[in-house]
C-alpha cells in the first residue's frame, strides 16, 4: 500500500492487511489488537484526508482538513497519520490533540481497552501521551 506523498502520511503498513484465517484470529488474545487491527482502525484518518482535501473549502475554512486529520497525533510525535510533534502543530491542532487524548482516556465504550483511572488521566494529558 502506497500513500500519496502530498498527504505526508507516515503510518506503518502491516505485512498482512486482511484476515489470515480462523487459527490466526483465534490466536490473538482477548482485549488486544494486532498490527492489522490497529491499522484498520487508524486507516479512517487516511480516508478523511482524501475526502477533505478534495473539497473546495472557502478561504476562512481552508484549515479544516488539517484540523480534522491531526486529532490522532501526539505532542511527542508518536501519533498518526503524520507522526507530528508539538512543534509541528498549531495551537488549534494542539487543543484537538489534547481533547482527543482526554476523550480516549475517559471513554468507557472502547471494546479493546478499559477506561483509564481518573488518577492517571491528568498525567497522560499533561505529558501528551496518546
Amino acid at each position: 500500500m502506497q500513500f500519496d506523498p502530498k498527504f505526508n502520511i507516515k503510518m506503518d503498513v502491516p505485512e498482512h492487511l486482511y484476515n489470515q484465517g480462523e487459527i490466526y484470529n483465534l490466536s490473538i488474545g482477548r482485549g488486544t489488537l494486532n498490527a492489522e487491527d490497529r491499522f484498520k482502525i487508524n486507516e479512517h484518518v487516511i480516508s478523511g484526508i482524501k475526502i477533505l482535501e478534495a473539497l473546495p473549502f472557502p478561504e476562512e475554512l481552508s484549515k479544516v482538513p488539517r484540523y480534522a486529520t491531526t486529532h490522532h497525533e501526539t505532542l511527542k510525535g508518536t501519533g498518526y497519520p503524520r507522526k507530528l510533534t508539538a512543534e509541528d502543530l498549531s495551537i488549534p491542532e494542539r487543543i484537538l490533540v489534547i481533547a482527543d487524548i482526554f476523550e480516549a482516556l475517559t471513554a468507557a465504550d472502547r471494546p479493546y481497552k478499559s477506561q483509564t483511572a481518573q488518577c492517571c488521566r491528568r498525567y497522560h494529558v499533561q505529558n501528551g501521551a496518546g
